[in-house]
């Protein structure tokens, strides 16, 4: 006889969780004077798979700037994940969801149209819906 076991999902904090959303302010690695995109970027991470979060908690550095710069670079053993100033959450989760996929590669992977391809679908997972989505 088969019994079923419940899988009880990891709890993600509600968005309105001052308490996950300070945590995750304060583990952040982040450079950078737009204070907006900084809130964004906390406001993202909260709605993130914990695995993801935890990823760009520990392993990921993020700089905000304001025109064109390369993106991927190291800063020691993180990930330099660069965001424009101003960024929307799509933005955000696209450069998380690039820094993810590279995380066992060390980079880019030989296939441009395959990276953007898995980027896309990996993102569309994290699009977030429902009441507090929109803050």
């Amino acid at each position: 006889m088969l019994t079923r076991v419940a899988v009880e999902e990891p709890r993600r904090p509600d968005v309105s969780d001052e308490a996950a959303r300070a945590d995750i302010a304060g583990r952040l690695a982040y450079s950078g004077s737009d204070i907006d995109t900084q809130e964004r970027l906390v406001a993202v991470l909260v709605h993130l798979p914990e695995a993801v979060r935890e990823f760009a908690l520990e392993r990921c550095s993020f700089a905000s700037v304001s025109g064109d710069t390369p993106q991927g670079a190291s800063e020691s053993d993180r990930v330099l994940v660069v965001i424009e100033d101003g960024v929307d959450e799509s933005g955000i989760r696209y450069a998380v969801g690039h820094a993810w996929l590279g995380r066992d590669t060390g980079g880019p992977s030989e296939s441009v149209a395959v990276e953007e391809h898995a980027i896309r679908e990996l993102v569309a997972q994290w699009e977030f819906t429902g009441p507090g989505a929109d803050s």
